[in-house]
């Protein structure tokens, strides 16, 4: 059997991507919770093995609790934290993640399922007008209601967790006994609170 040598450079570069997948993953509530705790595994696996086989946290919370620390301290190298707070990833994080075609291919996934909704739709009579009217719906609703996103996407045959997903709680903020976010005035997405500032989380 053939085995492949160590690259320390390597194994810390894919732990320090894992890390920063697992810090997203855990908090993203659409998850199942094996989901959540799978994608954290393989991240403490990865840090382990970028740390010599020596796990740089025992348990979930002490491991979690180390993602909001500066990844130089216990992966070496450098590179900051990869959360701030609850929920919300850095900029480390999300360049990580980004540098991986992490963001690229969700934006795939969600393309693919948006493009069969065209073989759907022409296959009626009205399909055309149909068409038209769901990309219209995409296109001015960076956010909407359960029962308008049911309505725009049932003729689609999509759910609703296809194309849409709850508000993250990092992007809102209670007022009174509701919930409230902010949406970007520019492109409509819900901003993040950090601490005193809300902030689109595009350039």
């Amino acid at each position: 059997m053939n085995v492949e040598a160590s690259n320390p450079d390597h194994d810390r570069d894919v732990a320090v991507l894992e890390c920063a997948r697992a810090a997203k993953g855990w908090y993203n509530i659409q998850r199942s919770p094996s989901e959540r705790l799978a994608v954290v595994g393989r991240a403490m696996a990865w840090a382990a093995r970028a740390n010599g086989g020596a796990l740089p946290a025992r348990t979930l919370t002490d491991f979690l609790r180390l993602l909001k620390t500066p990844v130089e301290e216990w992966l070496g190298g450098s590179g900051g934290p990869l959360v701030q707070e609850v929920g919300v990833l850095t900029e480390f994080a999300l360049d990580n993640i980004d540098e991986a075609g992490g963001a690229e291919a969700e934006a795939e996934v969600v393309q693919a399922r948006v493009g069969r909704t065209r073989a759907i739709f022409a296959a009626r009579t009205n399909g055309d007008e149909e068409y038209r009217k769901f990309r219209r719906f995409l296109i001015q609703h960076a956010t909407a209601t359960m029962d308008e996103v049911q309505d725009a996407l049932l003729p689609a045959r999509l759910a609703l967790t296809d194309l849409f997903e709850d508000i993250p709680p990092f992007c809102q903020t209670p007022i009174g006994p509701k919930a409230v976010f902010y949406p970007c005035p520019r492109c409509r997405w819900p901003m993040r609170f950090l601490k005193d500032i809300v902030q689109c989380e595009s350039n």
